[in-house]
């Protein structure tokens, strides 16, 4: 509600004026807005989840979060107030009433119960303009909060099937696979989703080598075996990736259509070529399979599985280093991660699960 319709309100129906201790002369415009007692409110677009309450928790079961200055002046609140309903919004504290002024519409203020939409920090008048001009930007590193005012918090992108198989038969090894599988669901972005679901194979890394090992025939056998995983291990990860999905994914074939997609779209071809050709420190396996499918050819076995190894050991560091010398993955390569890239990772986890 902005300050005019407050105004509009009051005037028809001045009952409305809230009771209390605040008088009408207290209500005040600032740039548009209901300003009470001198309490101006921000929307917070994220909140972190530590210092979120449980989501049964009404709003008027927790304290306000102080703000203070590097002085230790108190400056303003947090309010976390998404999804929380308020019984009496007309008894509410005054920086929540000021926040709740600013968020009701028209047709609902002082219509008794309300839910909020957003949660907010609502800063004293006199400390508003400091707080935009030094600390609202940087309130994600010292506050656990985000003021969205340049659309960083961007719409993800969306890959929404048509229908969804129900397989049988998948085995989760360990109750860690379970817990980072969920974790990954939750997740609304593309590149913190996908190193979720990497996780998944990179908890297998040593699961495998203990059944390569139990599946010896005698000691001679599992020594070599132990042989070759340290002599992957100081490959680096890249080669313990390569033996899981060797050891565990048993239909290679079924990843060429994702190369292949790759191939026929001029915009997946591009992003492709930058991150695993361009920008890669060894791209010979996805050179070659790219060949091969340029010729009409069905890629072998070895060269599917080293290409699939390497494309997604590239996006992973992509997303996770951001070094010097590496492709840096941008908004702008979030559709090539969700449309091609995780729908390859999701098919080898579904095969490296069934195993």
């Amino acid at each position: 509600m902005k300050y005019n319709d407050w105004l509009n309100i009051i005037e028809v129906i001045p009952e409305l004026i809230r009771t209390g201790d605040i008088p009408e002369n207290d209500y005040s415009d600032f740039n548009g807005l209901c300003v009470v007692s001198g309490y101006i409110p921000i929307k917070v677009d994220a909140l972190s989840t530590a210092i979120t309450p449980p989501n049964d928790e009404s709003l008027e079961n927790f304290d306000d979060i102080e703000i203070l200055d590097e002085s230790q002046t108190p400056i303003g609140v947090l309010i976390p107030s998404a999804g929380r309903e308020v019984t009496a919004p007309m008894l509410l504290t005054d920086p929540r009433y000021v926040a709740y002024l600013n968020e009701v519409s028209v047709d609902f203020f002082g219509q008794g119960p309300y839910r909020f939409n957003h949660h907010y920090v609502v800063i004293e008048r006199d400390y508003y303009e400091n707080y935009r001009a030094d600390y609202m930007h940087t309130a994600p590193i010292w506050g656990g909060f985000f003021h969205d005012e340049n659309g960083a918090l961007y719409t993800t992108c969306k890959n929404i099937p048509k229908q969804i198989t129900a397989i049988t038969g998948l085995k989760m090894p360990e109750k860690e696979h379970l817990e980072k599988s969920a974790k990954a669901l939750v997740q609304p972005y593309a590149f913190e989703r996908f190193l979720n679901q990497y996780h998944l194979l990179e908890l297998l890394f040593n699961y495998q080598l203990v059944e390569n090992v139990r599946n010896a025939s005698d000691i001679r056998e599992g020594i070599e075996v132990l042989k070759v995983y340290l002599n992957k291990q100081f490959g680096g990860e890249l080669e313990l990736l390569r033996v899981v999905i060797q050891s565990r994914c048993k239909r290679p074939k079924d990843f060429v259509s994702f190369f292949t997609k790759i191939f026929k779209d001029a915009y997946y071809s591009d992003t492709a070529k930058k991150i695993f050709i361009t920008y890669s420190r060894s791209n010979n396996d996805i050179q070659k399979l790219f060949k091969e499918l340029e010729k009409s050819n069905t890629p072998k076995d070895q060269e599917i599985i080293n290409s699939v190894a390497k494309s997604i050991y590239d996006i992973r560091c992509a997303i996770a280093h951001n070094k010097i010398g590496e492709y840096f993955l941008t908004s702008a390569d979030e559709r090539f991660v969700v449309e091609i890239m995780e729908p390859l990772l999701q098919e080898v986890l579904l095969q490296a699960f069934s195993s």
